[in-house]
């Protein structure tokens, strides 16, 4: 389950590919690109499959897929006198399942209640309730997150019992994880005008759920500006690494799992509608390694090695005449 769970958290900034067309400008056009830059309602789907062998001590184990799939509601509003905008974010339906040697754990919020998986349940099922309210400056820096640190504080607070399990999800799994997605989303785009041919490179500290701060570098590629029913839109092609060697432990319950290396290579693609002034889709494919060591059954530390792929795609779109609903709970 720790294994799988990792697994899942890691692919929480996912992405889509969409067929290149044909390029409208040459490449002495340039576009500003700006996140968030347009107000109103939006939908965003999440889609993710991952593959993983897990080799413990010398004995490789089955191999265990998984595939998610999430809705989130996003409300963008219109700039404050001082240029923050607000945007809110509530999730509307998750869907996650995993298959390993014959077993399967299955998790959908819009399934009946009967069948779902009671791990899966508990980890992901509390994200329904949350409304997530996200200030962002002029520059599209991140000044504020609300919604999830409050909703693990609040479980907390009903079942003291839990506290150090519940703690642990508000740390992975809190304010600090919507920060750093989207603080990672903005340092992707370039700060000035950008044309066909320009190449910039991003590299940053990151935050990764389970194994902390992680150092990452990815290059960015301008391929091509098309043209659109809806406007000009930017192609990016990206290709990274992210690589860690310092220890970090994450406890379950009253085991531990200590994670020695991480080592993930990912390539991608973004899609901005510069007229609208978002991400319309992106898509990523990851390799890699993770090295960890864990107590088995009787106690005894074992040594671990997990080789994910994962890839993943989102769709963002506008809706027109809609309102932010209410979360569930």
């Amino acid at each position: 389950m720790a294994a799988g769970l990792l697994c899942f958290l890691a692919m929480l900034p996912p992405a889509g590919p969409v067929p290149l067309g044909t390029p409208a400008t040459g490449p002495a056009e340039k576009l500003l690109l700006r996140q968030w830059s347009s107000p109103g309602a939006y939908e965003m789907t999440v889609t993710s499959e991952a593959e993983q062998t897990v080799t413990v001590g010398k004995r490789v184990l089955p191999g265990q897929r998984t595939s998610q799939t999430m809705v989130l509601s996003l409300t963008v509003e219109k700039p404050d006198a001082s240029g923050d905008r607000t945007i809110g974010i509530a999730y509307r339906r998750l869907q996650h399942r995993i298959s390993e040697a014959g077993r399967v754990m299955a998790f959908d919020s819009d399934g009946p209640r009967q069948k779902q998986d009671p791990d899966l349940a508990a980890a992901l099922g509390p994200l329904l309730k949350a409304r997530v309210t996200v200030v962002l400056s002029g520059g599209g820096e991140v000044r504020s997150v609300r919604g999830l640190d409050e909703l693990w504080d609040e479980m907390i607070r009903k079942d003291p019992a839990s506290a150090a399990l519940l703690e642990q999800m508000k740390q992975q799994m809190g304010n600090g994880m919507i920060r750093s997605l989207l603080e990672k989303d903005r340092k992707m785009l370039p700060s000035g005008p950008v044309g066909v041919g320009d190449v910039w490179e991003v590299g940053s500290i990151q935050s990764m759920p389970f194994v902390g701060a992680v150092d990452g570098t990815q290059q960015c590629t301008f391929k091509a500006i098309e043209k659109t029913a809806a406007g000009k839109v930017a192609v990016i092609e990206y290709q990274g690494r992210v690589k860690r060697t310092e220890k970090s432990v994450a406890r379950f319950g009253a085991r531990s799992v200590t994670v020695h290396q991480v080592d993930l290579l990912r390539t991608g693609e973004i899609r901005f509608d510069a007229d609208a002034g978002m991400v319309t889709s992106k898509m990523f494919q990851q390799d890699g390694r993770i090295e960890m060591s864990g107590e088995d059954a009787r106690g005894l530390v074992t040594q671990m090695v997990v080789r994910p792929r994962l890839e993943g795609r989102t769709r963002l779109h506008r809706l027109v005449g809609a309102t932010q609903p209410e979360p569930e709970g």
